[in-house]
């Protein structure tokens, strides 16, 4: 199925951009981001994932808070959100349930919102301090397979 992106000279392959170059079953394209406050009281961990040859993208966010404990002390608190649905066509609107991404301004700028879910509420802004690198590409070797 063409979306939008097919509008857009950034093919990687000759089909559409809805449509995974592999046939991988496990083949996924997602995000992660970690956050917390200078104190280190507060840690947030967050994502997004898309799988499309299981049809599925997923989100989540955890927040961990150092809050005293049940009888005083250094306890934390973790607090977790997951969700999940059937992928849709349309990769420029990131989202999954009450959870979004905005590219505000790409590879420099991004908004993270999760509605209130199960008692967690985020809105968060990446703002980038310097440019973007790009890494080496992974690869996990086990004797001769990959």
């Amino acid at each position: 199925m063409l979306g939008p992106m097919d509008e857009y000279p950034v093919h990687q392959v000759p089909q559409p951009i809805a449509w995974p170059g592999s046939s991988d079953r496990n083949f996924y394209d997602r995000c992660y981001y970690n956050a917390h406050d200078r104190t280190g009281d507060i840690f947030v961990i967050t994502g997004l994932g898309y799988y499309p040859n299981l049809g599925v993208k997923d989100a989540f966010l955890l927040v961990r808070r150092r809050d005293g404990g049940k009888y005083g002390g250094r306890g934390e608190t973790q607090t977790a959100v997951h969700l999940s649905d059937a992928i849709d066509q349309d990769r420029l609107n990131q989202h999954v349930g009450n959870y979004r991404i905005e590219v505000v301004e790409p590879l420099r700028k991004l908004h993270i919102q999760l509605d209130e879910t199960e008692g967690i509420a985020a809105d968060l802004t990446w703002e980038g301090l310097f440019d973007v690198v790009q890494e080496q590409r992974h690869v996990l070797r086990a004797g001769n397979r990959v």
